[in-house]
């Protein structure tokens, strides 16, 4: 600290008999911190009394004195009269400010109360540190990572030392010290990344993610069912579901990491629909394992042997005949889906497949050709023809056709089932044949015949050997509700 002489003069010459702390007074009124007064030498003490003593003379006692209740120059104070000075003003942290007998300032009030740069933390103060005294605390302890506090002079802690290091809460992301987040700032992370369905990230006052929000839409890993997730499960929560309620026979049924059933332990008793028939669970096939069973092994005649849903037969693709008739050297049958087959001779067109001559045969039952969209609810088989009655109620016959048999106005065989030529408002539910003619009763109880009427088989009052190769009515008007067909004759 330097002083100019200049401030020094006019003082009175009472002023001479100030000491050190007179000197050190003045210095602080005029701005000089007590440190930099603690540190002045002794050398400057006596030039500013040498000042003083150059500035000492009669003339300038005048009314100027101490005591006057006036700070004349050179004084501090006066009496009550401080020159609204406080301790506060002087650097320490309160108390009372007096004035000395020598019309100096008296600290004694003040120093009670400290002062910043006396290496000591005043409490109630707003020192936070003084000088090294930095009352225990450290970068650490004020929420930075590393560094060196320091106290600057105003006894504030000076953080630059720690400032490099870090401290969450300064928007910069210390991932390594384990900060997720800082204030806004969040990484690359969010609700989703971290395995949410959705929602909006946070950092809380611990630099670490505020997910709140993201929990409201939830995540594998919860125990509660996303389902719109696309979750089966959660943890232990599953739903309310078993092996057993899967279709398994047994086991123990799980979740896994992503929130999927896991059926393996269930696997291992089996399932309806694994390819594999598992009896004990009842099962008689599985898919298209059938176990080998075929529906001629299930006592059918033909058709497909299915397994349904339950793993149990399915039979209904499975053939079996619901008619049968027999005739000279072949016979034909209706199946339970209303197609005819047939089997035996076919020279002349009697299987009704399309095959005819000597020598056609079949040993096993053929298809017969079936009208399209068609099927047979009757069948009647007679020498080397057949007649059968369909859905619609008309008559078909295929076969030998020589005695006008088929009834379609010809004389010629028929490979294939021929319609009838009828009346066009009659329909048939039954059909009977004899060797050579054939009769068909009508829904209203009427009867027609046609073929070779020899001995009256046609019913037309006719005893001549006659034939029709179309249907004619029988005579007599009757309403029959069933009829049969011998050799010559029907009843």
């Amino acid at each position: 600290m330097v002083i100019a002489a200049s401030e020094f003069v006019g003082y009175n010459s009472h002023h001479c008999k100030n000491r050190e702390a007179t000197l050190r007074k003045y210095s602080v009124a005029q701005g000089y911190s007590p440190c930099e007064v603690k540190r002045c030498s002794m050398k400057y003490f006596f030039f500013a009394c040498f000042v003083f003593l150059l500035g000492c003379d009669e003339s300038t006692g005048g009314g100027d004195f101490c005591g006057d209740a006036v700070v004349d120059v050179g004084e501090d104070c006066d009496g009550a009269n401080l020159g609204d000075q406080s301790c506060t003003g002087l650097g320490y942290h309160g108390g009372t400010l007096l004035c000395d007998s020598d019309c100096a300032f008296d600290v004694s009030g003040c120093q009670a109360q400290g002062e910043c740069g006396n290496g000591e933390i005043e409490v109630g103060t707003s020192e936070e540190c003084d000088g090294n005294s930095l009352g225990g605390a450290t970068c650490l302890s004020l929420g930075y990572y590393g560094g060196t506090l320091s106290c600057d002079t105003e006894c504030i802690f000076d953080v630059t030392g720690c400032e490099p290091q870090g401290r969450c809460g300064d928007g910069l992301l210390q991932t390594a010290h384990g900060e997720t987040c800082d204030g806004g700032e969040l990484g690359e992370d969010d609700c989703l990344s971290l395995g949410y369905y959705g929602g909006a990230i946070a950092c809380n006052d611990n630099c670490r993610y505020d997910v709140t929000d993201c929990a409201l839409h939830g995540l594998c890993g919860d125990s509660i069912i996303q389902s719109p997730a696309g979750e089966e499960c959660d943890s232990a929560n599953l739903g309310g579901e078993s092996c057993e309620s899967r279709g398994w026979y047994d086991g123990v049924l799980a979740c896994d990491n992503a929130c999927k059933v896991d059926e393996s332990d269930c696997a291992s008793f089996g399932m309806c629909g694994d390819g594999l028939i598992q009896s004990a669970g009842g099962e008689t096939c599985d898919g298209t394992e059938l176990g080998g069973a075929t529906c001629l092994s299930r006592g059918f005649w033909g058709g497909e042997l299915l397994c349904n849903a339950g793993c149990t037969f399915d039979e209904s693709e499975c053939r079996s005949a619901v008619a049968i008739s027999t005739g000279f050297h072949f016979s034909c049958a209706l199946d339970n889906f209303g197609e005819a087959w047939c089997w035996g001779s076919g020279e002349y067109g009697q299987l009704g497949d399309g095959t005819y001559g000597p020598g056609n045969l079949s040993l096993v039952p053929v298809a017969v050709a079936m009208p399209p969209g068609l099927t047979f609810t009757r069948i009647s088989v007679s020498n080397a023809f057949a007649c059968a009655v369909d859905n619609d109620g008309d008559v078909w016959c295929w076969g030998v056709g020589n005695s006008g048999q088929i009834g379609n106005g010809s004389f010629s065989d028929a490979h294939v089932p021929t319609a009838i030529d009828a009346p066009s408002d009659i329909t048939f539910n039954e059909v009977a044949t004899g060797d050579f003619h054939v009769c068909a009763r009508g829904t209203g109880g009427d009867v027609w015949c046609w073929g070779l009427g020899t001995w009256g088989a046609l019913g037309d009052n006719d005893l001549t050997n006659h034939m029709s190769n179309v249907p004619v009515p029988v005579s007599g008007g009757h309403q029959l509700h069933s009829i049969t067909c011998g050799s010559q004759f029907c009843c």
